[in-house]
């Protein structure tokens, strides 16, 4: 059996696993919270995303990832 692979941006999902960049599904604040955000009920872009769940998945989680991401940029820029 194929199995289809799913991407939005830097996430896809085949077979059921989730890959990612690697220092945001590393992160503390990054891919399990918002895993445990969406577990709960509280995730506003996985709750009005529309398509499979897979598909929801991949974008709340790329609109986290790139909010993390800019996080990171800021972070390291005010530091500098």
């Amino acid at each position: 059996m194929d199995e289809k692979k799913i991407e939005v941006g830097a996430f896809s999902i085949a077979s059921g696993v989730v890959s990612g960049p690697s220092e945001y599904m590393r992160a503390p604040d990054g891919f399990k919270a918002r895993l445990a955000k969406i577990e709960a009920g509280a995730c506003a872009v996985f709750n009005f995303a529309r398509g499979s769940v897979e598909q929801c998945l991949l974008v709340s989680l790329q609109t986290d990832y790139a909010a993390w991401r800019g996080r990171q940029s800021l972070a390291a820029a005010v530091a500098s």
